[in-house]
């Protein structure tokens, strides 16, 4: 309720920093912290987000934390971290669009993914993530020899800044002949050898997902979940 009535980001963010999370939740990300040594992205992923007519993507936050130092530290870091993607629920910017929809606040639920970044340290203190991108199991715009229900990908460089603003990135459908030699093409300029390992893995897997909901004519959210 206190969420749902505080004025400023500032106080909201007060109000989560101050409230401990369930001991449970805690002993779990004190066990990934223990295990995980490389960077993390905390990020959200609500109920809303992904809606077909009125998307909340891009709404809430995420963040990128280095996961260095000692692990009581990095315990700090990354249970902060959560709080603030639960407080972005309920910020200003957040209240805004939901106000511009036909959604209410209170019926938006939220989750947390944290996630290990794929990528090479340079020697120097930098971290230089492989690749990221997008996957649909819907294509709208398909190309004369590809339909809608191939999927479709695309794929940048780094954290995946191109993908969302608009940077020439590689893309395509999950079920055009050319996507290999395309991909090829990009990796061999582009991508080290591990990288490559990781893209081939994520398209294998996008496409099983895609040929089993084909399969079944299952709903997307069943394969996604």
């Amino acid at each position: 309720q206190a969420a749902l009535e505080a004025n400023a980001d500032e106080d909201l963010v007060k109000l989560f920093d101050a409230a401990p999370l369930p001991a449970d939740v805690s002993a779990e990300l004190q066990k990934y912290v223990a295990q995980v040594g490389a960077p993390i992205a905390v990020r959200s992923s609500s109920m809303f987000e992904d809606a077909f007519l009125q998307p909340f993507a891009g709404v809430y936050s995420s963040f990128m934390l280095p996961n260095d130092g000692g692990e009581e530290q990095r315990l700090a870091q990354l249970e902060g971290a959560v709080k603030r993607v639960y407080a972005s629920t309920f910020c200003q910017a957040a209240r805004g669009y939901i106000a511009s929809t036909q959604n209410r606040l209170e019926e938006e639920k939220m989750a947390i993914i944290v996630q290990e970044l794929v990528g090479e340290a340079d020697g120097h203190g930098h971290f230089h993530p492989s690749l990221a991108g997008v996957a649909n199991s819907i294509d709208f715009y398909p190309r004369p020899h590809t339909s809608h229900e191939h999927g479709c990908a695309q794929l940048s460089l780094g954290l995946g800044a191109a993908v969302v603003g608009g940077t020439p990135s590689v893309q395509f459908s999950l079920a055009d002949p050319a996507m290999a030699t395309k991909l090829d093409a990009y990796a061999t300029q582009y991508l080290t050898p591990e990288s490559r390992k990781v893209v081939d893995r994520a398209i294998a897997s996008v496409k099983t997902r895609v040929e089993t909901r084909q399969r079944l004519k299952a709903p997307l959210a069943s394969l996604f979940a």
